[in-house]
């Protein structure tokens, strides 16, 4: 037997990430565990399998009481995972990723590779978010307070949101854009409609790199 489902992402989609994505999932999933163990009464063990590494770590040891935690990226989620899982007896394992090597179309052919349940479930999972994905699942642009959290800051641009990213960075990108933005009009001759036509995702990886008084 198996449960499957997927839901929206709280954040503006032009600053979805993966790991935000992977975490809404898990915090979602130790909800559902915490209810399920209160409900029935269960002493039962749970092994949560994931393919990041790096988020799995981050939920195993989360550094709450130091506040340079705080303004890093998806606090928020972190906290809300913690509170929920405190209760609950759960193991983090990572499982190697997009382990098929062939195409496939169901369970049995994945069977046929000699992949192990692990790999299986995580292939599977990794199709269901592909689907997802290119369905436009909604997202919430601007979620609350969650109860676990004990302060949020929210951003009027590029509309009203909470940040969850790094807060210094979102900071310096909600401030400076106006300036940036009259810099550029003003001393390159450039009109909105020229700006929709670079590419500005490899000019803010450029500038991303240098040093901020340049």
């Amino acid at each position: 037997m198996h449960i499957s489902g997927s839901g929206p992402v709280d954040r503006l989609p032009q600053f979805l990430s993966l790991v935000r994505a992977e975490l809404t999932g898990l915090t979602a999933l130790t909800i559902i565990l915490k209810l399920y163990r209160e409900f029935y009464i269960s002493r039962a063990k749970v092994n949560i399998l994931c393919d990041n590494q790096g988020m799995l770590k981050k939920c195993e040891h989360i550094p709450f009481h130091r506040l340079r935690f705080h303004h890093e990226k998806n606090v928020d989620l972190l906290l809300s995972h913690r509170q929920f899982s405190s209760n609950v007896p759960v193991t983090y394992s990572w499982g190697r990723g997009h382990a098929d090597k062939v195409p496939w179309d169901s369970i049995e052919d994945l069977q046929y590779q000699q992949l192990s349940w692990d790999e299986i479930y995580n292939i599977w999972v990794d199709k269901m978010a592909n689907v997802e994905w290119s369905t436009g699942c909604p997202s919430s642009t601007s979620p609350g307070v969650t109860p676990a959290e004990k302060w949020a800051v929210y951003a009027i641009y590029p509309e009203y949101h909470k940040i969850v990213g790094n807060l210094s960075t979102c900071l310096l990108d909600v401030l400076g854009y106006e300036q940036t933005a009259r810099y550029i009009f003003q001393n390159h001759n450039f009109s909105a409609a020229k700006l929709k036509h670079v590419n500005t995702s490899s000019l803010e990886s450029f500038l991303r790199q240098q040093k901020i008084f340049r």
